[in-house]
């Protein structure tokens, strides 16, 4: 499968060097085609992806995912390099983390 020229549709990709998952959402078709990664709003033409290379399709959806275990976490560094994982039971929690972190609130956008 000719990971450049896709049907739109949902896609599982691995990327070769290291085995790990990515999730591919292909819209319209031609010169007008788009590719979204994960949840990216900004979608660019497959001529544009610099590092298709890296991938190989696993798996084409026929539908929606079926999704179960999903989990979400709102990760960071320090200044020293030092990672911090903090998970998120809900979305309504978000905000309530960057109250409580108020450091953190600078990365923090909200739509108006």
């Amino acid at each position: 499968m000719d990971i450049k020229n896709l049907a739109p549709g949902i896609y599982k990709l691995k990327k070769t060097s290291d085995g790990t998952f990515r999730l591919l959402r292909v819209v319209d078709k031609g010169k007008a085609q788009k590719y979204y990664f994960g949840a990216s709003i900004k979608g660019l033409h497959p001529s544009k992806v610099s590092n298709l290379g890296d991938f190989e399709v696993a798996e084409k959806y026929s539908g929606k995912p079926a999704v179960s275990d999903c989990k979400v976490t709102l990760s960071f560094k320090d200044g020293s390099g030092s990672t911090f994982n903090i998970p998120v039971e809900t979305v309504a929690e978000v905000p309530k983390i960057f109250v409580a972190l108020p450091w953190l609130k600078k990365f923090y956008v909200t739509s108006k």
